[in-house]
């Protein structure tokens, strides 16, 4: 009987990793910037949207056949155009604060109730993130359940909030432990 060992080996330098997917997963890096991840051939082909702004940069990154899955890049001096894109303050988070403070934090940021969120400490790649779970509903009586990463200075000169519906939670909570920055 014969056993045949595989082995793959990839090239590693500090500040250039490359990482390898699954079966299934597709390789995705963000133009001109350290950032790369893997994600379901399912989700369809990523699509980045550049925002209109009246100062920095914010642009969005999506895939076609998710449940509302989105990531939103905003640069440090980002200012909105206009009423429809809001800015997150990052500046006002305290990342090194008790989960409860940062649920606060939050809180206040987002106008929640504190029944509509949940929040833990996380890291994607070594920098810090808070992985919220938001159930809430506005006045109109639409229900939101999503699972929102917000990472500051997560990239050089950008800061990242990763969302979807709380039905791809395991995937995205897949995709940040393997992701890159």
């Amino acid at each position: 009987m014969a056993v045949i060992l595989v082995a793959i080996f990839y090239w590693r330098t500090p500040g250039n990793e490359t990482i390898l997917c699954d079966s299934g997963k597709l390789f995705y890096e963000v133009e001109n910037m350290p950032m790369q991840f893997c994600y379901s051939e399912k989700w369809g082909e990523p699509a980045i949207k550049n925002v209109e702004t009246k100062a920095g940069k914010y642009f969005t990154l999506e895939f076609a056949n998710t449940d509302g899955f989105i990531m939103k890049f905003q640069s440090f001096d980002f200012a909105p155009a206009d009423l429809n894109t809001t800015a997150f303050n990052f500046n006002e988070l305290r990342m090194t604060a008790p989960d409860q403070d940062l649920q606060q934090q939050l809180m206040e940021q987002l106008k929640l109730k504190e029944n509509e969120l949940k929040v833990s400490k996380s890291d994607i790649d070594g920098v810090r993130a808070i992985r919220a779970h938001i159930t809430s509903t506005d006045s109109s009586g639409n229900k939101t359940d999503t699972i929102n990463y917000y990472v500051p200075n997560a990239i050089p000169d950008y800061s990242i909030i990763i969302s979807a519906n709380n039905s791809m939670a395991e995937d995205m909570d897949e995709l940040v432990y393997d992701m890159k920055l």
